[in-house]
């Protein structure tokens, strides 16, 4: 029921995520997170989100893995990317983006198409199909995202969102200056 008033007075059917947290502070009394224990916390809160959010969608009819609930969200907003770059902007190796794709073109939610730039080149489209699930999608990664902040003040939930993107890029650069040394030694 409060979850209800809490979205404008929604229904509760219409909500996808109706848990309460069941222990919204109970971490409150531990000293603050040292540098030592960010990596290990990030990590985990993004392993638990992905997971969070693919049991969401799972229980919303779509049966997505959250590697391609990433991807068609990118695909979806940047049609056209080649699979060389779609990789690069998902951070993983294009052998992994592979399969992900393979999925996404299975459930006809992508296609691939010769690139207008160069013929030679496929780019990766989303079918007229992929905007409605992408929609969902949307839907979801908001709930997921309106129940992982519940209980955070709204100052520090946007201060937490800048810092990540902060911490997104200079660990991209960092990851692509690596990748730049190995190929030159």
């Amino acid at each position: 029921m409060a979850e209800s008033r809490r979205n404008g007075g929604a229904p509760m059917s219409a909500q996808i995520l109706t848990f309460e947290p069941s222990a919204p502070r109970r971490y409150a009394a531990l000293p603050p997170v040292s540098g030592s224990q960010m990596s290990l916390l990030v990590a985990d809160v993004a392993y638990l989100w992905a997971q969070t959010l693919g049991d969401v969608a799972r229980r919303a009819g779509l049966n997505l893995p959250p590697a391609e609930i990433r991807a068609l969200s990118v695909i979806v907003r940047n049609p056209g990317l080649r699979p060389s770059e779609l990789a690069e902007w998902l951070h993983v190796e294009p052998a992994t983006l592979k399969s992900t794709l393979e999925g996404l073109v299975k459930r006809d939610l992508v296609e691939s198409r010769p690139s207008a730039a160069n013929r030679r080149h496929k780019s990766i489209h989303p079918t007229s199909g992929a905007f409605a699930i992408a929609e969902k999608l949307d839907e979801i990664m908001n709930q997921v995202g309106r129940y992982a902040f519940a209980t955070v003040d709204e100052v520090v939930v946007r201060a937490t969102g800048q810092a990540l993107l902060e911490m997104r890029f200079r660990l991209a650069d960092y990851v692509e200056g690596a990748k730049a040394e190995s190929l030159n030694a």
